[in-house]
């Protein structure tokens, strides 16, 4: 295509590859947009193991991100203790935003697939009204209060999230292959019937998929907050929870392809 509009195609990709890895800076940011996709691709692929098709991993990043701006503001504490404080607060409140739609489909049987869209509008205006109002930054147009300094990741390598991303891609492959747990949510997501015929509860095994989908989802908006802005600011994902579909998808859902897909992608 880029040949029949009369252009070099080779000076093109040329540009592509130098514009996302040319330089240390755009090495740093392709990695640092790419972390976010890892998480969210992550917190897809696990749910649909399970047969939960999560399409609420947006919301769930975003109150894990204003859950992570108010514990990094509230509670002082030394950095070896924050850092860590923080992201499990933003897992935490990813879990809850996925615990609504969970208890819906295993007490009603609504479809996982509607609540946890409907779920990502009410966490977008949750955590717009909490930005603009009343966590919003004195003098600030649109964003929360800095967090405290310790509660900023360190800047040890020129994109060290991307060291918690890979651990979180390492710790979904050991769960879902070498877990009695992963075993069962993996017979679920083949064969519902075979399944509670031999004795899994599967109703137990979704749920429990789609709160650790929520925790990953969150931890990716906790990241966000704690190692690239530092405080929440209005509209700030790219539509990352979205974007985890396709990273997901094209990866077959397998943990460590996902890492190449959402470098794909991020780049």
């Amino acid at each position: 295509i880029i040949w029949l509009f009369g252009n070099n195609p080779f000076e093109a990709y040329k540009a592509l590859i130098q514009g996302a890895f040319g330089t240390p800076m755009a090495l740093t940011q392709s990695l640092t947009k790419s972390v976010p996709l890892m998480l969210t691709g992550l917190a897809v692929a696990l749910a649909y193991k399970c047969t939960v098709f999560n399409i609420g991993a947006e919301g769930q990043l975003l109150v894990g991100a204003i859950a992570a701006g108010i514990a990094g503001t509230l509670f002082p504490m030394p950095g070896i203790l924050n850092i860590p404080f923080v992201l499990i607060v933003s897992m935490l409140a990813g879990m809850v935003w996925a615990f609504f739609p969970a208890l819906l489909k295993q007490k009603a049987n609504v479809n996982v697939v509607i609540s946890t869209i409907m779920f990502n509008y009410v966490g977008q205006y949750l955590v717009q009204y909490l930005i603009l109002g009343p966590f919003k930054a004195e003098g600030a147009a649109s964003a929360t209060r800095p967090i405290q300094a310790t509660a900023m990741l360190p800047k040890l390598l020129p994109s060290p999230y991307v060291l918690i991303a890979l651990t979180a891609a390492v710790v979904v492959y050991f769960l879902l292959n070498r877990t009695s747990l992963g075993y069962e949510m993996c017979a679920v997501g083949l064969n519902k019937n075979a399944s509670l015929t031999n004795g899994i509860n599967v109703e137990r095994n979704m749920f429990l998929a789609l709160l650790m989908s929520g925790a990953l989802a969150g931890l990716a908006g906790g990241i966000e907050v704690t190692g690239t802005m530092g405080k929440v600011i209005n509209g700030f994902s790219a539509n990352y929870g979205f974007s985890g579909i396709p990273v997901a998808l094209m990866a077959r859902n397998n943990p460590f392809a996902i890492i190449l897909t959402a470098l794909l992608m991020g780049s």
